[in-house]
């Protein structure tokens, strides 16, 4: 018996057929071309994504690669500029010291030097004081600044050492070639038993000295000299010790 519900011209319009769909009442046809394309559609968007990914993925793998190069080229870079660097500053330094050494000799060449030229003896004899005229020398190339100079004639024993004292007062200054006189003498008169003791060797008349004077640089330098007196050629030579320049 036909159902009150549903007409019988109804019937059959809902179908569970996959190749139909039902609107409504009307029934479609749903062409088996149209699936397979949305297939493909579908099969080639889950390829596409998987392409997706898979460039991506490569892409941080080289983007990696790149930066570990990078920073190897960079390590690379810093050593090279390094050794480059360490290099640089050795002929630097070795250049800066040749010039040093090269302006040192010239101004050595070209610098005042000043000692003792020549001692007079006085006459030795008791009752006089004893010691001898000293000519002092500039046989440098320019003047000596600041030129000052102790001097002292002392008696000593053998084995004994004499060196001068007191501090050179700076006073003058001494042109190249020239030459000044300074008189050196015991500060007390010889006896009778010290002139025997001269000519006997058994006591020393020694003549010490310490000059100070400055360049033209400003640069100081000093002479230490020791003379001992000769009683038997009436002269003074340098003893074994204590002449010294700078």
């Amino acid at each position: 018996m036909p159902s009150l519900d549903q007409p019988e011209s109804e019937k059959g319009l809902v179908s569970d057929s996959p190749s139909r769909r039902v609107t409504g009442r009307f029934e479609f046809d749903i062409p088996q071309t149209e699936r397979s394309h949305e297939k493909r559609h579908d099969e080639e968007e889950g390829r596409s994504k998987n392409l997706g990914h898979d460039l991506r993925r490569r892409l941080r793998e080289a983007t990696f690669v790149v930066e570990v190069v990078g920073v190897a080229l960079l390590c690379v870079y810093a050593t090279i500029a390094a050794l480059q660097w360490r290099e640089l500053k050795k002929t630097n330094d070795l250049t800066i010291a040749a010039n040093a050494r090269t302006l040192e000799a010239v101004v050595d060449y070209d610098r005042p030097w000043l000692g003792v030229h020549h001692i007079d003896a006085l006459e030795l004899a008791p009752g006089k004081k004893m010691g001898g005229n000293l000519t002092l020398l500039n046989s440098g190339q320019t003047p000596a600044l600041h030129t000052g100079v102790v001097t002292h004639a002392v008696m000593a024993r053998p084995g004994e050492e004499a060196s001068a004292k007191g501090t050179p007062e700076n006073a003058q200054v001494v042109f190249p070639n020239m030459d000044f006189r300074i008189e050196a003498k015991t500060d007390s008169e010889l006896s009778a038993e010290d002139v025997e003791a001269i000519k006997a060797r058994t006591k020393f008349l020694m003549l010490v000295g310490h000059f100070v004077y400055q360049d033209r640089l400003k640069r100081s330098h000093e002479t230490y000299f020791c003379a001992v007196y000769d009683a038997e050629n009436n002269n003074f030579g340098p003893c074994k010790g204590g002449n010294e320049a700078n």
